[in-house]
């Protein structure tokens, strides 16, 4: 019965496929051509073709949120690269909001030695960790470390794609301290 439960519950959706050599074109009709031999969890998503950045926001919004996906993937029909790609973008909707930097929590690995993130309590009490997003370089985060008392008690605002339901916020980044007023 479990695996029952887990069949209905469980679905991998597929738009892809590890293939180097072939184009994209060449994978995905490989992939459909194959779907008979899948099982019920599988689930092709659709690929539609998009010449201007706006077709691919009308997909976007009208087509794969609609349908409960967190975005949209725009490609180029090229090969595929065990990497990240400049062939491969993924397109999400995100939002900024603001929060008041608590304490932070020092890089590790190739971040030791500079701000990993910053802890942060937004204006319910929901407090939560806040990686420090794009743009800021090795020297800037050694900066912001160096100088964190800086930061402590400030009004930061950060991007997030969405709130769950528990009221937490998904892939927080830090972007700057809010310094307008």
């Amino acid at each position: 019965e479990d695996r029952l439960n887990a069949r209905r519950l469980i679905q991998y959706h597929v738009y892809d496929m590890i293939a180097e050599g072939p184009s994209y074109e060449d994978r995905l009709n490989w992939l459909l051509s194959s779907k008979n031999l899948w099982s019920d969890s599988v689930i092709s998503v659709e690929t539609i073709q998009v010449n201007k950045y706006e077709e691919a926001a009308n997909v976007h919004y009208d087509g794969f949120l609609k349908q409960g996906y967190e975005g949209s993937i725009l490609r180029l029909n090229g090969p595929y690269e065990q990497k990240r790609s400049y062939n491969l973008q993924k397109f999400k909707d995100f939002s900024d909001t603001e929060a008041t930097i608590i304490g932070y929590e020092a890089g590790k690995g190739k971040f030791t030695g500079l701000i990993g993130k910053f802890l942060m309590v937004d204006d319910d009490g929901n407090e939560f960790g806040c990686p420090i997003g794009k743009g800021y370089n090795y020297s800037d985060r050694r900066y912001i470390l160096e100088n964190i008392h800086d930061y402590i008690g400030k009004v930061a605002t950060f991007t997030y794609f969405e709130r769950t339901k528990a009221g937490s916020y998904r892939h927080p980044l830090y972007k700057t301290l809010r310094n307008y007023e």
